[in-house]
């Protein structure tokens, strides 16, 4: 026999997404989802000079379009791939 009970569960969420670059806050559609950013995390290894330091990013669309331009590398993948 299955006996089941009700539970509030605590959940984290996303409340604001703010540019790293510009400092913009980005907005949310009517289903409260985020317009696009990209999500950047590093922690620094051995001999790299910030050794354990730990940092995180988001950059919304139009600051990673200008961020690519200075790639000599294209950051595009082909699909599929």
């Amino acid at each position: 026999m299955i006996i089941k009970e009700k539970r509030q569960v605590e959940q984290e969420v996303i409340a604001q997404v703010v540019c790293n670059c510009c400092g913009r806050q980005l907005t949310t559609d009517e289903n409260g989802y985020f317009e696009d950013f990209i999500h950047l995390e590093k922690e620094w290894g051995y001999f790299s000079g910030q050794d354990g330091v730990r940092e995180e990013a988001d950059i919304c669309e139009d600051c990673w379009k200008q961020m690519k331009k200075m790639f000599r590398v294209s950051t595009e993948v082909e699909p599929g791939v």
